[in-house]
């Protein structure tokens, strides 16, 4: 009986050690998001002071700092699902 008690308690704190990790995953993926959308934000102001929504310097600008950061939410989510699953 304490056999199985001790690995059906191992196992519980495997899965709690693997949930504590995925929280942490995600709280980083929020981070980035929260991240990510004041880019966006900057962008838009950028935009928007130009009066001239088709500067194809400020575009490009929008452009490269959202890839980075929109490669940055992608490796994230998923290091999350790899490591849920």
């Amino acid at each position: 009986m304490k056999v199985r008690w001790d690995a059906l308690n191992n196992a519980a704190l495997a899965r709690i050690q693997e949930l504590e990790d995925a929280s942490a995953r995600l709280g980083e993926f929020n981070d980035n998001v929260r991240d990510l959308k004041n880019v966006l934000n900057r962008c838009e102001d950028k935009l928007q002071a130009t009066g001239d929504n088709k500067d194809p310097k400020i575009l490009q600008v929008c452009h490269n700092s959202n890839a980075i950061n929109n490669l940055t939410i992608a490796i994230n989510v998923k290091l999350v699902n790899d490591k849920i699953k």
